[in-house]
């Protein structure tokens, strides 16, 4: 039986009514119009390689000082250029030219679009490149040592983020692309002033891949205060072509040039692995009782002997 609205008012009472029209109301209110919109991408850039994998044995011996942790970003990389692509769509959704990177934060974030679709997102990023030039179209690779020397101290960053619902927010860190050689030599005549030395089969180039290519050889030459007991040269050097394929020759030279007529004294060449985020050591020790020099190397914090192509 169908109750007209005097009926039901004087069946039911109005204080009834009154609760299912509340009731009508707070049901209609909990139907969405439409979603939020979806939590925002956020990622940002730190640095992993803040200091050499090898720093504790070079710093206790007095070859280099290890770096903090916890300083701000800039300190271990001064300059940044990034791109992030859109993998289905190939469009570049944000980017950053080669600038000064600014502020004390030790995490630097990335400026994205707050109405990104979810999906996939490739990121790119150069840091200490000093030279825009030296960097490929489209972030793809960079020149290690422009004209043969040995350039900056350069970071990279390739990943790719998968940007979905519960999956916002990404860190990534970015990594050293050269090494260091450090060159310690001791008990030389304090006549010798000069010295010279290449290392061949360094890489020149890396690609956004992490593949290093075109190997070239490196010079170096330097004028010595000789009021120090030790010469220390170093130099930053990409990775070897391959295993003990950097071929290290010297020469001393008496006074404060190249002597041009012979009066210089060389030690044997040797064969070092140059590698990434890592420092190659030598000590070069002078014999003066028979006009030699003792080679070392130093492996997993041990000093080794090192041969033309061999280690004991």
């Amino acid at each position: 039986m169908i109750l007209g609205m005097d009926n039901m008012v004087y069946r039911y009472g109005a204080g009834a009514l009154l609760s299912m029209a509340g009731l009508v109301l707070a049901l209609s209110s909990c139907i969405r119009d439409e979603l939020e919109p979806c939590p925002p991408l956020r990622v940002s850039l730190g640095v992993e390689d803040k200091n050499y994998v090898n720093i504790a044995a070079a710093a206790r011996l007095g070859y280099e000082e290890e770096r903090a942790t916890d300083l701000p970003f800039r300190e271990y990389v001064g300059d940044l250029a990034y791109s992030v692509v859109n993998l289905q769509t190939g469009d570049v959704v944000a980017e950053r030219a080669l600038s000064a990177v600014d502020g004390d934060a030790e995490l630097l974030e990335v400026a994205l679009p707050a109405d990104l679709p979810y999906g996939d997102y490739l990121l790119k990023a150069w840091g200490n490149i000093g030279d825009a030039s030296l960097m490929g179209a489209d972030l793809s690779s960079l020149e290690l040592h422009p004209n043969g020397i040995e350039g900056p101290d350069s970071y990279f960053v390739s990943d790719t983020l998968r940007y979905a619902l519960g999956s916002e927010n990404f860190s990534c860190g970015m990594r050293r692309v050269k090494g260091k050689m450090i060159i310690s030599t001791e008990k030389m005549p304090k006549e010798y002033g000069f010295s010279e030395w290449q290392v061949s089969d360094i890489m020149s180039s890396v690609d956004d891949a992490w593949q290093y290519a075109d190997p070239i050889t490196m010079s170096f030459q330097k004028v010595w205060n000789r009021k120090e007991p030790k010469m220390l040269a170093k130099c930053l050097l990409a990775p070897s072509l391959k295993r003990g394929a950097s071929l290290v020759e010297q020469k001393y030279h008496v006074g404060l040039a190249n002597s041009g007529n012979g009066n210089w004294i060389a030690p044997e060449p040797v064969c070092v692995t140059l590698r990434r985020n890592e420092l190659t050591i030598l000590r070069y020790e002078y014999d003066p009782c028979c006009c030699r020099f003792k080679i070392y190397i130093l492996i997993n914090d041990n000093w080794e002997t090192l041969h033309i192509m061999d280690v004991e």
